[in-house]
C-alpha cells in the first residue's frame, strides 16, 4: 500500500528510522510510542494497545492513534508538534507492520477498547476504505466546520471522494496527503562511478544491469515474497508499458484480465528475472525490509518505490536507514527518482491518489480531542507543514502547500530538488489512481499472479485466468 507505506524496516531499527508511505515500519518493543513530556505515565500500553482516557497528572485528555505509517520516530515528531500546538491533549501512537494492522484493528474497533484515531487509505488490503467504512465516524460536518462551506475545494482533487464510502456518503477519514507511484529510484552515486545513466528502454536496462552485476552490485532490488503488493506494482508497470490505458480499465471491470495486453505484461515481468534486471531470489524476499535494506545499504542501483521514498534523500534520514540496513559508517549517496522507461513499447506515467487519512472511531470516549487531532494535521497550514517536512507523504492534502526544500539537508540539492519537483508535478497531474479500484479479491489474486510468473512455468494465459476468476467473484 503508505501503501505506505509505507515502509516496513527491520523492527530493531524502527525507533530510529524515517519511514513511510503505502507502507509503514514495524514497532520496536511493544509497538507503541508515547506522547512527548510525561505521557508515559498516563496509563501505558495495555494488552489491547489502548490507554486510559485521561492523564492522572492533571486535566489532560489522552487519545490513542493506531497506524501502519509513519514509522515510530516520525510519529513521535508528529505527536510532539500536535501537543505543542494543542495543550491539554496527549497522544499515544501505536505503529503496526502492514501485515499486522488489519488483524489487530478489526477486533479493537468491534470492541469498546479500540483506538480513538486510526488510518484509512483509498484502497488495498491493509487499510483500504472497503475494510473500515463501517467503523468510521462521518467527518463531513467536522471538515465543513474547520474549512467552511467550500471545504471540499480546499483539498487536492479527488482526495475527498477517495475517502468517501459511496454506499453511504460517509467521509471516513480526513486526508493527510497523497502518494505517487509507478516509478523507480536509483543510486546516482553508484551509476556515476560506473559511467552509467538511467536507461531509456528495456534493452538498455538489460545491458546496463550486466555492468552493474559484474561490478558486484544488485541491479534492481526487488521483493515479491509475502502478501504485500509491491510485486503487483511492478506487474502493473510492465503491463502499462504495453498499453498505458489497460490496467485501470481492468481494475474497473471495463476490460478482462484475460487479455493479450496482460499476457505480455506477465511475460515482461518474467523476462526481467531471466535477463538480470531483477535478482534471481526476488520471490524469496520481501520489499520491506529486505529489498529496501539492500538499496539503502548502497548494494543495489535501482529499486521500485513511490514518492514516499523521498524521505531518504536527506543525509540524516538516509544515514539512519543505512545503519538499520547494516552499514556501520554510511556515506550518504545521491538518491534520484526515475520515471518508468519504455519496457514494452509505451512509456507509462505515474499513478497517484490520497495516501491515507485520519479516521475517528465512533466509540471514542474523547471524540472532541480525536477530531481535533484529525483536523489539525489535515485542515491547518501548521499541521500540513509538519507532515510535509518529513517527506514520508510528499503530496500535500491542502491546495497550495508544498515541501520546504530549504529545510531538508539533501545530499545534492542542486540536482535533487528539480527532480523531486518534476516527480511531484507528474504525480499531481495524473488522473490515474493507484489502489482506489483494487478490491481485496483482485489484490490477492494479483499477488499470486506475480509469484506464479516469477517462480513457475505456468503460462501467462493460465495466470491471467486466475486473476479474472477472482475479479468476477468479488462481491
Amino acid at each position: 500500500m503508505r501503501t505506505r507505506r509505507h515502509s516496513w524496516i527491520a523492527s530493531a531499527a524502527c525507533a530510529a528510522l524515517l519511514v513511510a508511505g503505502l507502507a509503514a515500519c514495524g514497532d520496536s518493543g511493544d509497538g507503541s510510542t508515547t506522547s512527548s513530556g510525561d505521557a508515559a505515565t498516563s496509563g501505558g500500553d495495555t494488552g489491547t494497545g489502548t490507554d486510559t482516557d485521561t492523564d492522572t497528572s492533571g486535566d489532560v485528555v489522552t487519545i490513542n492513534w493506531w497506524g501502519f505509517a509513519p514509522d515510530v520516530s516520525v510519529g513521535e515528531k508528529y505527536v510532539a508538534a500536535f501537543e505543542a500546538a494543542n495543550p491539554g491533549i496527549k497522544v499515544v501512537y501505536k505503529n503496526f507492520e502492514n501485515t499486522d494492522y488489519a488483524p489487530a484493528l478489526r477486533p479493537a474497533l468491534q470492541s469498546d477498547e479500540g483506538p480513538d484515531i486510526y488510518e484509512i487509505s483509498a484502497g488495498g488490503n491493509v487499510a483500504g476504505i472497503q475494510l473500515w467504512a463501517d467503523y468510521a465516524e462521518d467527518l463531513t460536518a467536522t471538515a465543513e466546520e474547520a474549512l467552511g462551506a467550500d471545504w471540499k475545494s480546499k483539498f487536492a482533487p479527488g482526495y475527498i471522494d477517495q475517502l468517501t464510502w459511496p454506499d453511504t456518503g460517509i467521509l471516513t477519514a480526513l486526508p493527510l496527503g497523497g502518494v505517487g507511484a509507478q516509478m523507480f529510484w536509483y543510486n546516482k552515486t553508484l551509476l556515476d562511478s560506473l559511467g552509467l545513466q538511467p536507461p531509456a528502454d528495456y534493452d538498455e536496462w538489460v545491458e546496463q544491469c550486466k555492468v552493474i552485476t559484474d561490478a558486484g552490485y544488485t541491479c534492481m532490488a526487488m521483493g515479491a515474497g509475502g502478501d504485500m503488493t509491491f510485486g503487483t506494482e511492478l506487474l502493473r508497470t510492465t503491463t502499462s508499458s504495453v498499453d498505458t490505458e489497460y490496467w485501470i480499465k481492468a481494475l474497473k471491470g471495463e476490460a478482462s484480465w484475460e487479455d493479450p495486453v496482460f499476457y505480455e505484461g506477465i511475460q515482461i515481468l518474467r523476462n526481467m528475472i531471466k535477463d538480470g534486471i531483477i535478482q534471481a531470489d526476488a520471490i524469496g524476499v520481501q520489499q520491506y525490509p529486505e529489498a529496501n535494506n539492500t538499496f539503502m545499504a548502497g548494494k543495489a542501483a535501482y529499486v521500485q518505490m513511490g514518492t514516499w521514498y523521498t524521505q531518504y534523500a536527506g543525509r540524516e534520514a538516509q544515514t539512519v536507514a543505512a545503519q538499520a540496513a547494516g552499514v556501520s559508517t554510511p556515506d550518504p549517496f545521491v538518491m534520484m527518482p526515475m520515471l518508468t522507461p519504455n519496457l514494452g513499447g509505451q512509456t507509462p506515467g505515474m499513478v497517484a491518489e490520497v495516501e491515507w487519512g485520519f479516521a475517528v472511531n465512533p466509540k471514542s470516549k474523547n471524540m472532541e480531542a480525536a477530531k481535533k487531532f484529525a483536523t489539525w494535521f489535515t485542515t491547518t497550514q501548521e499541521g500540513q507543514e509538519v507532515i510535509l517536512h518529513y517527506l514520508d507523504i510528499g503530496l500535500p492534502a491542502l491546495v497550495g502547500m508544498a515541501p520546504n526544500w530549504a529545510e531538508v539537508d539533501l545530499v545534492d540539492p542542486d540536482i535533487q530538488i528539480p527532480a523531486f519537483e518534476e516527480m511531484y508535478a507528474a504525480a499531481g497531474a495524473t488522473a490515474e489512481t493507484r489502489q482506489l479500484h483494487l478490491s481485496q479479491e483482485t489484490s490477492n489474486a494479483l499477488v499470486i499472479a506475480v509469484q506464479e510468473a516469477l517462480a513457475t512455468d505456468k503460462s501467462p494465459e493460465d495466470i491471467a485466468a486466475g486473476v479474472q476468476a477472482a475479479a468476477v467473484a468479488r462481491p
